[in-house]
Parts: C-alpha cells; sequence; structure tokens
C-alpha cells in the first residue's frame, strides 16, 4: 500500500513538474502553439472537445498549457490526493466565457468540467 502511494505521489510530482517545465521553456524561446488553451485567449466549445478527444492522459500540459490556478484536492483525513487544474477564460459557449477544470487524482486525469468564469 505505501509502495503504490508513493508511485501514485511520484507520478503526479512528475506529471506537474513536466508541465511547468514545458510551460517554462515555452515561454523563453518565444514559441507559441495555436491548438493550446493556456497560450490562446478563447476558443469554442467544439474545439475544445475536439482537442480534449485527442489528448492523452499524459499530455494534459502538453495540449493545453500551463493552468492559471492549480487547486489543491483533499480527503476528509487532510490529505492532497490530487489536483484540480483550472484555466480561466479558456472556452467560449454561445456567449458565455467557460472555465475548464481538469482533475487529476492519484497521478491519473479523472475528468474535465466546464464552470462559469467569474
Amino acid at each position: 500500500m505505501m509502495k503504490q502511494k508513493l508511485t501514485n505521489s511520484i507520478l503526479l510530482g512528475g506529471l506537474l513538474l513536466g508541465g511547468l517545465a514545458y510551460g517554462t521553456a515555452e515561454a523563453r524561446t518565444g514559441a507559441t502553439n495555436q491548438s493550446s488553451v493556456g497560450n490562446a485567449k478563447t476558443m469554442s466549445s467544439e474545439k475544445f472537445y475536439d482537442i480534449l478527444e485527442k489528448t492523452k492522459p499524459n499530455q494534459l500540459a502538453t495540449n493545453f498549457g500551463i493552468p492559471d490556478n492549480i487547486v489543491s484536492i483533499r480527503n476528509a483525513a487532510g490529505v492532497v490526493t490530487g489536483v484540480m487544474w483550472v484555466y480561466h477564460d479558456a472556452v467560449i459557449k454561445g456567449e458565455t466565457k467557460m472555465n475548464a477544470n481538469f482533475m487529476i487524482v492519484n497521478g491519473e486525469f479523472i475528468y474535465v468540467s466546464l464552470s462559469e468564469a467569474s
């Protein structure tokens, strides 16, 4: 059980560090990736879901860029079990701008949701 928790922690940490390293390298070179939510101001919900459909769990940072916020998710005992990556004003649905929220628990991509931008 302890070995599994250690492995999950290492995977989650590697995913976060990989995403941050990618974003830092991209910022230094001035390169832009038009398919990235983090680099594009806002995209249509159709384009967002098209990119999401082609995204593998280990490609979140590659395809969507560095999130605007990373929020810790804790269990009832207060132990951090995952994170929520939040991209502000990432998707436009009709005339409403939406935030994209990616939930990652124990190093695994669980789901994505859209919420109204604040």
